[in-house]
């Protein structure tokens, strides 16, 4: 929740007096009506954050109580011990407290039951959450192939926009500035008059029209009417996700549609008013996902439609190595992230590039774009500070197992000018017997690529491959080609022949 939600909930927890139900449109006014009915319906009530600790006592007794008798229905008698988990990574020291203080209490009033608290560093649902089955996984792989012609639909739709659009060709200041109405050659921006409003609303909703609109030979939407910024461009791609079809039910997380400078920027946000033009003459990332009925999406490209530089096409480069670096790696299975993180940095490292964010994370089946237990990354930090991190070390240190579907983005950022960041979904598969002569008894596993994305030709500088690199770059797109050809030639014709072009083999 943001501040203000964070406010509002505590409000009602000051509101809630001694743990009893808060009415929640009263105390929870930033959930909305449809979530709020939602959970209603499914007998879900709501009260403040607080009210945990005081309700602890009554729901361990009530399981404890069910577990006995279950027991003695059973004819085992009575003694039942009853378990309670605590997940040292992300319980809170409050609520842990709160369950040894339950169970001490639920065991004074229950002598014939023996309530247990268990510490565990991770939550075995969670871990059984994260390895996917045969069904999820083959569910995954449909839903990025139908992200993945959405994406390249929009690439190739925005290229030829660009293209064709005279003003592109400078990076100019954001239009909502309204310079034009500033008094006097001042700084200050003039207040919009109603009619100027009224102009601004028009237009945004000539753009959501706009980008319904189908481009000439294709069933996706054009960008024919849609402005060349940030933001109107990621409300645009949410347009090309529908029209892939396939149970599309919104974007994964907001996409960060991030030209020039705001590259750089991690995690940016483009907003309304403040937002960037996208032009030819600048990087544009795009870090962006799908939630589908079958599966999540979660894909990062960056891209120059015109001429990059000489530096920007080497750190391009080296992030290119360290994301083929630990698609193409063989490991162990039960291998922690800590350390194939290192793998995707080594190529950066060899330039002096780093980076200040994770490798990579899970992804759920149709669930949370970022799911735990485990995650690539502690590299970014020293050692000292991730060993003295608990949630760090559960994350890092979690095994990497057969069927857990996780992201791979290595980037660079700098400062001020651009930043790079290459991400695809990958899930682990176990290799045939053989490789494990020398493991005992783990299988190796290597990497599935889900995502059928081509990487930015113009940013590639082949000449820093070696040749494993080089033939890897042009199989993946000899793939993507291949996977996409039968939708695209059916939805989007002019989208395929510049995929074609994308994905043409390129020479050392």
């Amino acid at each position: 929740a943001g501040e203000a939600a964070a406010g509002e909930a505590a409000a009602g927890e000051a509101a809630a007096g001694e743990g009893g139900a808060v009415p929640p449109k009263s105390r929870f006014g930033f959930i909305s009506a449809e979530v709020r009915s939602a959970l209603e319906e499914a007998k879900v009530e709501l009260k403040p954050y607080a009210a945990l600790a005081q309700d602890l006592p009554r729901i361990l007794a009530a399981a404890s109580a069910a577990a006995s008798a279950g027991s003695s229905a059973a004819g085992s008698g009575p003694g039942t011990a009853f378990g309670v988990m605590v997940e040292r990574s992300s319980c809170s020291m409050a609520v842990a407290q709160a369950a040894r203080q339950a169970t001490a209490k639920v065991a004074a009033t229950d002598p014939s039951g023996q309530v247990e608290l268990v510490y565990v560093p991770v939550s075995p649902i969670s871990a059984f959450k994260a390895r996917k089955n045969a069904c999820e996984v083959a569910a995954m792989r449909a839903a990025c192939l139908r992200d993945s012609a959405a994406v390249v639909a929009f690439l190739a739709c925005l290229d030829q926009r660009l293209a064709d659009s005279p003003e592109s060709g400078q990076a100019a200041e954001p239009a909502k500035k309204q310079a034009a109405g500033q008094a006097g050659g001042g700084d200050t921006p003039r207040q919009a008059a109603p009619s100027d409003q009224a102009a601004a609303t028009a237009d945004q909703a000539d753009q959501v029209s706009a980008s319904s609109r189908l481009a000439p030979g294709s069933n996706f939407p054009s960008l024919e009417r849609v402005a060349l910024e940030e933001l109107a461009l990621a409300e645009a791609l949410k347009g090309f996700r529908a029209a892939a079809g396939g149970g599309y039910k919104g974007d994964s997380f907001e996409t960060i549609s991030a030209a020039g400078p705001n590259s750089a920027v991690i995690h940016y946000k483009p907003e309304a008013g403040k937002d960037r033009p996208v032009t030819k003459e600048e990087m544009y990332l795009l870090d962006t996902g799908g939630q589908y009925l079958d599966g999540t999406t979660d894909v990062t490209r960056t891209v120059h439609f015109g001429t990059p530089s000489a530096e920007q096409r080497r750190c391009f480069t080296r992030v290119l190595q360290g994301h083929a670096a630990l698609a193409r790696q063989k490991f162990p299975s039960g291998t922690c992230g800590l350390a194939l993180d290192a793998i995707a940095r080594a190529p950066l490292w060899q330039d002096g590039l780093v980076y200040g964010h994770g490798t990579g994370h899970g992804i759920g089946a149709s669930l949370n774009v970022h799911e735990g237990p485990f995650g690539l990354g502690g590299n970014s930090v020293a050692g000292d500070v991730v060993r003295s991190n608990p949630r760090m070390l559960a994350y890092y240190l979690e095994p990497i197992e057969a069927g857990m579907v996780l992201s791979d983005e290595p980037g660079f950022y700098l400062d001020g000018q651009w930043g790079i960041r290459i991400e695809s979904d990958l899930v682990a598969t176990e290799l045939p017997p053989g490789l494990e002569k020398f493991s005992g008894s783990r299988p190796f596993l290597e990497f599935e690529y889900l995502t059928k994305v081509p990487m930015c030709r113009a940013l590639v500088d082949s000449s820093l491959l070696s040749p494993g690199e080089l033939a890897w770059l042009n199989s993946y797109h000899a793939t993507v080609l291949e996977s996409l050809t039968p939708f695209l030639s059916e939805k989007d014709p002019p989208a395929l022949a510049w995929l074609k072009a994308a994905t043409a083999p390129m020479q050392p």
